[in-house]
C-alpha cells in the first residue's frame, strides 16, 4: 500500500513538471513570436518610409502635361553649349533646348518662366510635338505652374520647408537652397513667400 502511494506521488510530480515546462515553453514561444512580429513591423515601416522618400522627389514636372496647358504658349531655341556645362544629359542626346513659357491668357502675354530639356535628335529635326525630351531645369516667375504639384511662386516659406523636410538645405539672405533626390532647388523668398523658383538636375 505504501509503495503504491509513492508511485502515485511520483506520477503527480512528473505530470506537474511536464505541465510547467510546457507552459514555460509556450510562453517563451509566444514571446519570441511577438518579438519577431514586432521586428517585421518595424522593417515594413522602414521600407515604407524609404519608398515614400523615393516617390516624393520624382521628376518635378511632366513635360508633356505642361505643354498641354491651354493658357500656355512658348517660344523655343537651342541652348548655348557654353551655358550648359553643369546640366545632366543622357550620353546619346545631341543638345539642350529651351522653351520660354508665356501666359497667352494674359492680355500682355505675361512671362511665366523657362524650361530646359535635353534632346536626342539633331537640332534641325527637333519639333515641339515629341515624346523624347528629358527634363533638365525649370525656372518659374509666375504662380500658374507648380512643380511636384505643390510648390511654386506664391508658396509660403514654411510650406516649402515642410516639403523639403529633413533633406539637406540652407538659407542665405533671401535664398533657400535644397537637395531633393537627384534635383537641386533654389528659391528666392520675398516677405514670407517664394518669388522666384529654379529646380534642375545638375552633374557638375
Amino acid at each position: 500500500m505504501l509503495k503504491r502511494h509513492y508511485i502515485y506521488l511520483i506520477t503527480i510530480f512528473t505530470l506537474t513538471a511536464c505541465l510547467t515546462v510546457d507552459k514555460e515553453g509556450s510562453e517563451n514561444s509566444a514571446e519570441n513570436n511577438f518579438k519577431a512580429d514586432t521586428l517585421k513591423t518595424k522593417e515594413a515601416n522602414l521600407n515604407s518610409d524609404s519608398l515614400k522618400d523615393e516617390k516624393t522627389f520624382g521628376q518635378p514636372i511632366d513635360i508633356f502635361e505642361l505643354k498641354g496647358l491651354t493658357f500656355l504658349t512658348v517660344t523655343s531655341g537651342v541652348w548655348p553649349h557654353s551655358e550648359s556645362k553643369t546640366f545632366c544629359k543622357p550620353y546619346d542626346h545631341k543638345f539642350f533646348g529651351h522653351y520660354q513659357l508665356i501666359d497667352k491668357s494674359d492680355d500682355k502675354f505675361g512671362f511665366i518662366g523657362q524650361l530646359i530639356v535635353s534632346v536626342p535628335n539633331s537640332a534641325e529635326n527637333w519639333t515641339y510635338e515629341n515624346d523624347y525630351e528629358t527634363f533638365v531645369e525649370i525656372k518659374l516667375e509666375n504662380s500658374k505652374i507648380r512643380i511636384w504639384k505643390d510648390i511654386g511662386v506664391g508658396t509660403k516659406e514654411t510650406q516649402l520647408k515642410n516639403f523639403i523636410g529633413d533633406n539637406f538645405h540652407y538659407k542665405k539672405g533671401t535664398m533657400i537652397y535644397a537637395e531633393l533626390g537627384d534635383y537641386s532647388l533654389n528659391a528666392t523668398i520675398l516677405g514670407d513667400t517664394i518669388n522666384k523658383l529654379t529646380v534642375g538636375k545638375y552633374c557638375k
